[in-house]
């Protein structure tokens, strides 16, 4: 799945590790490209050896790939870990990001029952949770968070998750609650 040469179209973004690029394959299938290119510097402010960026790229992007996988199972085996012109990689689908009005559905109005999507970014966040993981607060943000889509299916997802946090213990269930509410309120306060 998603091996071979890849036609790039356009970058999609850039993060503070990586550029993700919207990529076609040698049959037309879409995926989104996520390029590890995250070279840090030494003490002495010299960049580090290709071979220590690489081998740090190779752990971030294969520790993306089972964590897809592991969180939302519907994934498995729909991404992989690739050497794109010696770029470490995440070839992944690629992901319908929400649009503004989903955004602005967000909100919950005193007295009413919580949206859709706020149940939809609940449930994600349960589920990081539920796995032993959460997105340290400074990573939380709404570009993040889209939908897989694949035919009927539209499932919500919360992506770039190599850099999660990882609980020390799964927590009880209350204290885990308490975890997600507190991001559901930070992503509350992010809306534009």
């Amino acid at each position: 799945y998603g091996t071979g040469s890849f036609f790039a179209v356009e970058k999609l973004g850039r993060g503070d590790t990586s550029t993700v690029f919207d990529a076609y394959d040698h049959n037309g299938k879409r995926y989104a490209i996520k390029m590890y290119v995250k070279r840090d510097k030494d003490e002495d402010g010299y960049l580090e050896p290709l071979k220590d960026f690489k081998a740090t790229g190779e752990t971030s992007c294969k520790k993306e790939v089972e964590l897809l996988g592991k969180i939302y199972p519907f994934l498995k085996g729909k991404v992989s870990f690739q050497k794109l012109y010696s770029f470490p990689c995440v070839v992944m689908p690629c992901f319908h990001p929400l649009k503004k009005e989903d955004r602005e559905k967000f909100p919950r109005e005193e007295g009413k029952e919580e949206s859709e999507i706020r149940k939809q970014v609940r449930s994600c966040l349960k589920n990081l949770a539920k796995n032993g993981y959460k997105y340290d607060d400074d990573d939380l943000c709404w570009r993040h968070i889209g939908y897989y889509v694949d035919g009927n299916e539209k499932k919500m997802v919360m992506f770039d998750l190599a850099d999660l946090v990882e609980l020390k213990e799964l927590k009880e269930e209350e204290n885990s609650m308490d975890d997600v509410d507190s991001q559901i309120k930070l992503l509350e306060a992010r809306l534009p």
